[in-house]
């Protein structure tokens, strides 16, 4: 298996250990080639892992403003 297969394979398995963290959106609207584009040049797990959470961060941060506005 290719290095980016893996770091794919590492990040879906992090957001599915995490859906309830923000990374809902990951597991259900993201496809590989989405989770390739965010971990751009990462070579570790941990890097791609990092460079998914800087946008599940924005993108939680996001929901929750909207939420609030909500109830």
């Amino acid at each position: 298996m290719a290095i980016k297969e893996e770091l794919v394979k590492a990040v879906k398995e992090h957001a599915k250990n995490n859906y309830e963290k923000g990374w809902d959106t990951v597991v259900e609207c993201w496809t590989d080639d989405d989770i390739l584009a965010c971990i751009d040049n990462a070579r570790t797990v941990r890097g791609a892992i990092y460079k998914v959470n800087q946008v599940v961060r924005c993108h939680k941060a996001r929901r929750d403003e909207i939420r609030a506005e909500i109830f």
